[in-house]
């Protein structure tokens, strides 16, 4: 009974957390963009730039420029990660389509040999 509870909440939380309006999207972009960009002043002042002058703002410039490299990067990374697994599940289907040609070629020769040399609809095996 609790786990049937548990998921049921689980499953409400999904919902609700997925079921956005697109106020409350932007909204949470917005919060977002304000959060890096106080990350990136506290940043450029514990480096000891001060605001207002050019020095302060190139920091900022680098530190959102390196902000985006590290989510592009983490996006390549993400798509080298399904490509991966893309290609050992087509192995998988090679080595299983490999497979199944090899017993059925086992299982041609093996009613083969038991029927004697010869098809069950005629002909001869060899």
């Amino acid at each position: 009974m609790q786990h049937l509870i548990r998921i049921l909440l689980i499953g409400s939380l999904m919902f609700s957390v997925s079921c956005s309006t697109r106020e409350e999207r932007e909204a949470r972009r917005a919060a977002e963009a304000k959060r890096l960009e106080l990350q990136f002043n506290n940043a450029c002042n514990g480096y000891g730039f001060e605001e207002g002058t050019a020095q302060f703002n190139q920091c900022m410039q680098l530190e959102r420029r390196a902000h985006e490299q590290k989510k592009q990067i983490a996006r390549v990374k993400k798509q080298a990660e399904w490509a991966e697994f893309e290609a050992r599940q087509a192995a998988a289907r090679a080595d299983q389509a490999t497979a199944n040609a090899r017993r059925t070629e086992f299982n041609r020769s093996n009613s083969c040999l038991l029927s004697g040399g010869t098809y069950m609809g005629g002909g001869t095996c060899w």
